[in-house]
């Protein structure tokens, strides 16, 4: 018979006290990646420019680059671009129109299962 393994659990509470870049899902944290690859950042440049251009004209909506998403106590994400209509005090904290993953192997197995 196996040991029991027990996974730590945070809030979002503690998770601001960190240091480095983290992502909190349902109380796991998950380093983040170390800086994108130029082919991530030129996918991600120019999603970015046509959400933006297509959106230039709506005064509540507006097109973000990785920024914190609180989607309960438990679990905050970072995803790769968001797509918000309303505003955005410190992080948003309510859901967004529209969230983008930009896959790579490093990261494709966490954000097909985990984050989804």
């Amino acid at each position: 018979m196996g040991a029991v393994k027990v996974l730590p659990y945070y809030t979002v509470a503690e998770w601001e006290w960190w240091d480095g870049k983290w992502e909190l899902i349902e109380g796991i944290p998950f380093a983040m990646s170390p800086a994108p690859l130029p082919k991530y950042q030129r996918i991600a440049g120019n999603l970015f420019q046509e959400f933006n251009l297509q959106l230039k004209k709506c005064r509540h909506c507006k097109v973000y680059l990785a920024i914190d998403w609180q989607v309960k106590e438990d679990t905050i994400l970072e995803p790769d671009l968001l797509v918000v209509c309303g505003d955005i005090k410190r992080r948003l904290n309510f859901a967004p129109e529209l969230t983008v993953e930009i896959l790579s192997k490093a990261t494709a197995l966490k954000d097909r299962n985990n984050k989804f």
